[in-house]
């Protein structure tokens, strides 16, 4: 079995000011967020193999309207993540929050009926306050993102460095 290498992958939410940034993407361990829309579609296949794609929601039925969006698409799947971000604002609805568990099961359920991944990231103020759901979540997911801006890490080297060295 292979050891991981201990370098990070990098990634970053893919705007017209961070696409110029997409060279430096080059490990199957980095990836590019998106809020898939219509127009956006194009711009998965600019994404170069092995980086990753998240394409990104904060409801379900946002994940809804991304699995939609994409089974037609044409796109293949195997670099796709469906990306699940319910955050304590207006556009998560309470109700997922309140049975986190049963909404990322959901949200596994609809990324497996295109044969993407399944990635949540919920927000950090929410799960700082709900530790006790970090194990059973994590199980729900191919991949679980931590939002903190705690950790940077260098986009050349990908290793780990302090937050003031990093900006």
């Amino acid at each position: 079995e292979e050891k991981p290498s201990g370098r990070l992958g990098i990634g970053f939410l893919l705007t017209p000011a961070t696409e110029p940034l997409l060279p430096r993407l080059t490990s199957e361990r980095d990836f590019v967020d998106l809020v898939l829309g219509p127009g956006k579609l194009p711009h998965i296949k600019g994404v170069k193999p092995p980086v990753q794609v998240v394409c990104l929601s904060m409801s379900l039925p946002g994940v809804e309207k991304t699995v939609a969006l994409l089974k037609d698409s044409g796109i293949p799947t195997d670099r796709l993540y469906i990306g699940y971000n319910p955050e304590q604002r207006d556009v998560t609805p309470a109700e997922e929050l309140k049975d986190l568990p049963g909404s990322l099961k959901r949200g596994r359920q609809l990324a497996k009926q295109i044969g993407a991944r399944f990635l949540a990231g919920p927000g950090l103020r929410f799960m700082e306050a709900h530790e006790d759901l970090y194990p059973e979540a994590a199980r729900l997911c191919d991949a679980w993102v931590i939002q903190s801006q705690r950790l940077q890490a260098d986009p050349d080297t990908k290793e780990a460095v302090p937050v003031p060295e990093y900006r």
